[in-house]
């Protein structure tokens, strides 16, 4: 067993509806923290779903519902996140890399 998966353990279950739509995972932020937290995420959501949303290292050019989307913004202090729904998109907001990686997680 490698380190992580002593406490990164995903089982499969059955989800609540509103992740049947779940299909992307897009981020408006670049970089090496930012980019595995999305991965992650993905890995995490295809092993509890069964079904593995696409990742997509830019932010969605068309319709968000359905999306994981985890974006930069500013207001909030370091290392913390806001997670809320919006237009049927998931949104994981965070002013640096490490309040996303948390909100990931």
């Amino acid at each position: 067993m490698e380190f992580e998966q002593a406490w990164l353990s995903y089982k499969q279950r059955e989800v609540p509806a509103q992740w049947a739509d779940i299909h992307m995972i897009c981020t408006d932020r670049k970089g090496r923290i930012t980019e595995h937290a999305a991965a992650e995420l993905q890995t995490a959501f295809a092993k509890i779903t069964g079904k593995e949303p696409v990742l997509c290292l830019e932010p969605p050019t068309k319709e968000m519902r359905g999306c994981i989307l985890l974006k930069q913004t500013n207001g909030l202090k370091e290392g913390g996140y806001h997670l809320f729904e919006k237009e049927g998109a998931l949104m994981i907001e965070a002013s640096d890399e490490g309040g996303l990686l948390y909100g990931c997680l």
